[in-house]
């Protein structure tokens, strides 16, 4: 994307009355700013600032929302968009990467058609039906507007039946996309635009196999009053092994008797692994395959570990859940010059975010329909102290608790609206909160939140979470506290997060799981069965057994203890006393491991199945 010279241009739309032949310069004008996700333009860094909640507003407070895209004025330091490589990692260096290797064509997660606008807008893509059924009314051609670039489609429509209506592909005299543009899994996404009062309920795309024998849809995407003037994006997987004939983006009103308005753009068509299989293919040993009726079996990924192939290979033939390890924690994620430029401009609770660090993460989660464990937002650690400051310099004073209270939950706002609208329904379960449990009370050493808001920081964050967070989204306390003591798990439960358990704001708890050989399997059972008598959800979420030596008994050992668990697992849920609903390592190989001195995982640093594989495995396939 090149960058604009001077000053952001801040649009407003009051209404849309462009003819199709003229395509002139539109001026808009609005009272909120739209949000560009860095997803679109991955070459270029990107900043998503908020300022909509101050320190003198409650928390309380119903804001509208004002979400910053600075990547394109020349004024704003742009972050930086490098891979996160932590220093346990730095063993794989000699670790083959994928650029090294030969160029093969197209390959998974590469967009292979898309609709821009700026040069197709001569080639429409989609176009509204005009009968009462299916909705009716006009589309134009908007020149000087559009998510990435300055133009995009704007329509001005009438829903059909039941306050519905749709725009479709297959409509347009010289279609532009055509039958062999997607293939089974390939992805189809677009930006939508609800402008101000846009009378847009919900939008959701819908692709369609030849003779319309498949209809396929993706997750509705809500429209309120807080998503309209921004981009969001809407996605659906063409999962069928019939050929691809078309797809509509399908649109609901709020009042039938009014006109909807709203832009679309960047319509892209992207490579997905397969979803759909032919029965007659011979079955490959997956452990989540043979897991999929208990739990998710899932593991950790990182920027780094993704140049290698021996690692995706790995994830997409054994895990159905992703989170990033380091790369969607805060120090990765907050933005200093953004969080500075908001406070240059009066707002001293504002607060930008990246979005670069986790994106190579979920991107490949995406293209490859494996869901996200987003991870994580408050955490004393790996969190900068500049974050907590009254001007965001490191070693300047603390600010007061109402300051910090705004900062967390612009933080979290602009976090989840920024996932949520770059990767609709893809994150479907978030750590909120993080290791705040030390000496079975709440963490107070060295730690910021404490410092600045008090014992009842996780309230706080759980309660903004649930605040902004989707209607498809699990919300967890994760900690590693209660993996060897179960009395924390119960402090946790009855005490840290007491308030927002009985205000419905939790959902589940994670345990950790960062074990030893030698470690007591009951004490994970027992936390297990005290999160389900609160009624919550449990999740292990960073499993890795280790040991003390690289010997044939070592190996001997850390076998017998992840067959203990398994087991254990197994038979309680069984038996209905626990309900676990994912069981994520934390990483695939040994090499990768942040314990890699301690060889936890499942595969040895040669990519081969350990035999702590196999008593994965066949605690569930011997059951």
């Amino acid at each position: 994307m090149k960058k604009k010279k001077g000053l952001l241009v801040v649009f407003a739309i009051a209404s849309i009355v462009m003819s199709a032949a003229s395509c002139g310069h539109v001026e808009i004008s609005t009272s909120s700013l739209e949000e560009k996700p860095a997803s679109s333009q991955p070459e270029s860094s990107q900043s998503i600032e908020s300022s909509n909640i101050s320190s003198e507003q409650s928390s309380e407070h119903s804001s509208e929302e004002s979400i910053v895209v600075s990547s394109e004025e020349s004024s704003i330091v742009s972050s930086e968009e490098s891979s996160v490589v932590s220093s346990e990692q730095s063993s794989s260096s000699s670790e083959e990467t994928s650029s090294s290797s030969a160029y093969t064509g197209p390959q998974v997660g590469d967009t292979v058609k898309k609709w821009t606008s700026t040069n197709d807008y001569n080639g429409l893509p989609m176009e509204t039906p005009n009968n009462p059924e299916a909705g009716y009314g006009y589309r134009n051609v908007f020149k000087g507007f559009g998510h990435d670039d300055e133009c995009s489609l704007s329509y001005d429509l009438k829903a059909g039946y039941d306050k519905k209506g749709y725009i479709t592909s297959a409509l347009p005299k010289t279609p532009y996309f055509k039958n062999k543009d997607a293939k089974n899994g390939y992805i189809i996404s677009l930006y939508f635009y609800a402008i101000k009062n846009s009378n847009i309920a919900s939008f959701q795309l819908q692709a369609l196999s030849t003779n319309y024998a498949d209809e396929i849809y993706g997750l509705p995407i809500n429209v309120t009053s807080a998503d309209e003037e921004t981009w969001k994006r809407v996605t659906v997987s063409f999962d069928s092994v019939d050929d691809f004939k078309a797809f509509r983006l399908i649109y609901t009103v709020k009042d039938k008797t009014k006109e909807a308005s709203f832009l679309i753009d960047d319509i892209n068509i992207t490579i997905g692994t397969p979803t759909v299989t032919d029965p007659r293919t011979p079955k490959e040993e997956s452990l989540y395959k043979l897991y999929e009726d208990d739990f998710k079996i899932g593991t950790c990924l990182s920027g780094y570990s993704l140049n290698s192939s021996n690692i995706k290979k790995l994830t997409l033939q054994h895990f159905n859940s992703i989170t990033a390890e380091n790369e969607g924690k805060p120090e990765h994620v907050l933005d200093q010059a953004g969080c500075k430029r908001l406070m240059a401009e009066g707002n001293n609770a504002g607060v930008a975010i990246k979005t670069s660090s986790f994106k190579s993460v979920y991107d490949f989660a995406e293209a490859n329909h494996i869901r996200v464990r987003h991870h994580t937002f408050v955490w004393h650690n790996q969190t900068p102290d500049w974050f907590f400051t009254t001007d965001y310099n490191e070693g300047s004073p603390l600010v007061s608790k109402e300051v910090m209270l705004a900062r967390m939950e612009n933080y979290i706002m602009v976090s989840l609206k920024s996932i949520n609208d770059m990767y609709p329904g893809l994150v479907y379960a978030i750590d909120v909160a993080n290791e705040a449990i030390d000496g079975g009370v709440v963490r107070k050493n060295k730690n910021k939140w404490y410092d600045t808001i008090g014992s009842d920081y996780v309230y706080y964050a759980m309660k903004f979470a649930h605040k902004w967070k989707g209607d498809f989204q699990d919300l967890y306390y994760n900690d590693y506290s209660y993996d060897f003591v179960s009395n924390n798990c119960s402090y946790a439960l009855n005490t840290l997060l007491k308030k927002a358990i009985s205000e419905k704001l939790v959902d589940g708890l994670g345990i950790q799981g960062h074990l030893m050989y030698f470690t007591n399997m009951d004490t994970i059972i027992k936390d297990a069965k005290m999160i389900k008598e609160k009624g919550l959800k449990c999740q292990i979420t960073e499993l890795d057994i280790g040991i003390t030596e690289n010997t044939a008994d070592m190996y001997t050992k850390q076998t017998a203890a992840y067959k203990s668990l398994m087991d254990k697992i197994l038979a309680a849920e069984k038996k209905g006393e626990i309900d676990i609903n994912a069981i994520v390592w934390w990483g695939v190989s040994d090499n990768y491991s942040w314990r890699n001195d301690e060889w936890p995982l499942l595969f040895d640093s040669s990519y081969n199945k350990k035999d702590s594989y196999y008593a994965v495995y066949n605690a569930k396939a011997n059951s």
